[in-house]
């Protein structure tokens, strides 16, 4: 397994292939507020594939050397077989040389309902 960073063509596959379907509306922003920052140096957008066959994305802010995880996410028919996990050491890995890494986690406990709890 390895990571990589996508090209923009890539990332417009993602985001109309995976990313709307694995984020509400309301928390997934448009594609240009995806595509404008990543011209401009400040997005970067990576995925993790295995055998060639994308498993899982992530996105993140940057700013200089400091990193956020804008988004994350394992495609469906890879969920639960520890691909996150996997995807979360090889970042370890990816971002060696950077400075910080911020991960917000939002608490299962407060979804709205059940189906927000274990999707």
């Amino acid at each position: 397994m390895k990571i990589r960073r996508l090209e923009t063509e890539e990332i417009v596959s993602v985001y109309h292939e995976y990313m709307e379907r694995d984020f509400h509306t309301d928390e997934l922003r448009p594609l240009n507020r995806i595509l404008e920052p990543l011209q401009d140096g400040i997005y970067e957008c990576t995925a993790m594939f295995d055998d060639g066959i994308l498993t899982g994305y992530a996105f993140f802010v940057k700013l200089n050397k400091d990193y956020l995880l804008d988004y994350f996410a394992i495609v469906p028919d890879k969920r639960n077989q520890g691909y996150g996990s996997k995807y979360l050491a090889l970042i370890e890995e990816y971002l060696k040389d950077s400075d910080s890494l911020l991960i917000e986690v939002e608490n299962p406990l407060y979804a709205a309902d059940e189906q927000s709890r274990v999707t």
